[in-house]
């Protein structure tokens, strides 16, 4: 089977060409080499569903309710049991956006 090249243009920003061109030139390869490793190497996640999509928004809103109660909140003991749920919570929200959310994913 014969290799095929097919000519294709793309239209970008001047800023975003001048991207291309300076990490194309900087690693060395062609701006078409340099797209075709990006096209290959990066996957982008599927989209999440909307049920996922309203499960994630729910866990926003029950982390700002919880911010708002420990504000509240007179003893030292349990304000810190609030901040460290608060700090898990928000670290799981990041591991949940890096895996499902991020645009790209290698």
């Amino acid at each position: 089977m014969g290799q095929y090249k097919r000519r294709v243009e793309l239209q970008m920003t001047e800023e975003d060409y001048r991207l291309l061109v300076d990490k194309a030139e900087s690693a060395g390869i062609s701006k078409s080499e340099f797209v075709r490793r990006i096209i290959r190497e990066y996957v982008f996640p599927e989209k999440p569903d909307e049920e996922f999509m309203r499960l994630f928004y729910r866990l926003s809103q029950i982390g700002n309710d919880i911010s708002s109660m420990s504000v509240k909140c007179k003893e030292d003991m349990v304000k810190t049991d609030f901040e460290n749920e608060i700090s898990d919570m928000n670290k799981l929200k990041d591991e949940i956006r890096k895996k499902y959310l991020s645009p790209w994913k290698s």
